[in-house]
């Protein structure tokens, strides 16, 4: 299943730039602070038939990504992209905090973007999101959880500021992705709000 959704989704990204009128497209890479928002409140098992009352978040930490944009016209384009997070999670419980582990969240993005001014010198977009996110294993102290997927919606506006006369940018962005962290025992929402920066190149 998800060898599938990964092959589906480097179609999608390599068929981009035959969709535009014209090879006119943004390669964009992204530097992130990606600030989760979401959490697990609820009866939590920790093993051995024990359940307690625990509170599951995830810290905010660095993400990684690489987006390409293929317009469609002066208003539209159509973007996909792939992120890389690696998130730490705690749990409170019975007044204590401890850490609760890492996993690895690799979101896969398609979306459609509008823009709203000319792409002369600055080109402000918006536009809604649909994220597939691969979840590696939760390393805890106890041991490894497998994670499944997950699919989400999210959003983005950003900006993108040209460089002179050349084709590079520079970029600014606010972009939510829907995601939660799955097993056997919980599920935490994270869907982490990313500040971004980064650089892009037209052409």
């Amino acid at each position: 299943m998800k060898t599938r959704i990964l092959l589906s989704f480097l179609i999608v990204l390599l068929a981009m730039p035959a969709l535009a009128e014209s090879p006119n497209g943004n390669l964009r890479v992204m530097f992130s602070s990606a600030n989760p928002t979401g959490s697990f409140s609820g009866n939590f098992d920790v093993g051995g038939g024990m359940i307690v009352p625990a509170e599951i978040e995830a810290d905010s930490t660095f993400a990684f990504g690489i987006l390409y944009e293929a317009r469609m016209g002066d208003r539209w384009g159509f973007e996909s992209g792939v992120y890389f997070a690696d998130f730490d999670f705690e749990i409170q419980a019975a007044g204590l905090s401890l850490d609760f582990g890492s996993a690895l969240a690799i979101p896969l993005t398609v979306g459609a973007n509008f823009h709203f001014v000319s792409r002369e010198h600055v080109d402000l977009y918006a536009g809604p999101l649909v994220a597939y996110t691969f979840w590696g294993n939760l390393d805890t102290p106890v041991g490894t959880a497998e994670i499944d997927g997950d699919f989400g919606f999210g959003a983005v506006a950003g900006a993108d500021f040209r460089l002179g006369n050349s084709g590079w940018t520079f970029n600014l962005a606010t972009r939510y992705l829907g995601t939660a962290l799955s097993d056997a025992s919980a599920t935490v929402d994270v869907d982490p709000l990313l500040v971004e920066a980064g650089m892009g190149f037209r052409f």
